[in-house]
This record gives C-alpha cells, sequence and structure tokens, in this order.
C-alpha cells in the first residue's frame, strides 16, 4: 500500500465518522478498489445518504440491537452471510487480496462489533453484500430504488425501506 493510499484509509478508518464529506471520500476510494464506475458510485451514494442521512441520523451508531449500523446500515444478519461467503472461496474471495493490498484490512478478520461504525469498513461490507447478487445496479434512479429493495433492503416485517422514499430523498442527487 502506498503512503498517500495509506493516509487516505486511516483517514476513513476512524470510528463514529460520518457526514457527507467522509462518506463520499470512502464510497469514491471503495469503488475504486472494487472497479465500479460513476453509476454504482452514485446507488452507493444514494444508498447511504437513504440508509443513514451520511451517517447523521440518531440511528446511525446504534450498538445494541440486529437492525444496520453504520453509514450503511449493514445488519449482523449481512455481515453474517458476507463472512460465510468469504470463508467457503466463492466469488466473494476474489476481493480478499485486492482488499487487503490497498487498504491492509484482511476482511475475513473484520469483527462486527468493533468495527462496523468505521466508514471505510462499513462501505467495503456493503460493497460486498452488493457483489452476492448477480444483477447490475440499474442506471435510473426509479430503477435502483427497486433494486435496493429488492436486494438490499429486503421485504422482511423490520425492513422499512421503500422504493419510493429512496427516489424521494434522492431526487436532487
Amino acid at each position: 500500500i502506498s503512503p498517500s493510499a495509506y493516509n487516505k484509509v486511516i483517514s476513513l478508518s476512524n470510528s463514529f465518522d460520518k457526514g457527507i464529506g467522509i462518506t463520499l471520500d470512502t464510497i469514491d476510494f471503495v469503488g475504486d478498489i472494487f472497479g465500479d464506475g460513476e453509476n454504482e458510485k452514485r446507488f452507493m451514494k444514494r444508498l447511504v445518504n437513504y440508509e443513514s442521512d451520511y451517517g447523521t441520523s440518531p440511528l446511525t451508531f446504534r450498538t445494541e440491537g440486529k437492525d444496520g449500523r453504520g453509514l450503511a446500515q449493514v445488519s449482523p444478519i449481512a455481515f453474517d452471510e458476507i463472512q460465510r461467503r468469504l470463508s467457503e472461496g466463492g466469488k466473494l474471495a476474489q476481493y480478499i487480496p485486492i482488499v487487503e493490498k490497498e487498504t491492509g484490512i484482511d476482511i475475513t478478520k473484520i469483527d462486527y462489533e468493533r468495527d462496523i461504525h468505521k466508514p471505510l469498513h462499513n462501505i467495503i461490507l456493503m460493497r460486498l453484500y452488493l457483489k452476492i447478487f448477480p444483477s447490475q445496479i440499474p442506471t435510473s434512479l426509479a430503477d435502483q430504488g427497486k433494486y435496493y429493495k429488492k436486494y438490499y433492503n429486503t421485504h422482511s416485517k423490520k425492513a422499512k425501506g421503500t422504493p419510493e422514499g429512496f427516489i424521494l430523498k434522492n431526487k436532487n442527487t
């Protein structure tokens, strides 16, 4: 990892950092690691805007319960699924050396309780979770709202996000 990349990683790894600046920087950095284009980055920015208002929602940094936490509101269930898939050596496992090379983070050793509130860890986990699904991230805001609901904020009783809410929250993004 280069000295400039290392400094960037350190600045994105402080627990409980929030706000639009840190969010956008972290998503751009993580998107570059994963080879994402502007569409994927735009979707991730919209997702974080809707889920936590760039980390400024009072529920962003809850420390108890089974609800999602951090900028992208990554749930314990999503975290466990990511870790399961990483350990099985499937398609997510290809990102283990890439993330470690670019950040120094071994994603197989991320601890939910210790690391979920760190912007960099949270956004990496969000991106890994989205990589589970075969569908491409759509380009239109309306289709992204549907994609968000289908894949990220599922149809369980506790998942209160809606495509309409996603669209409304992001109509100017």
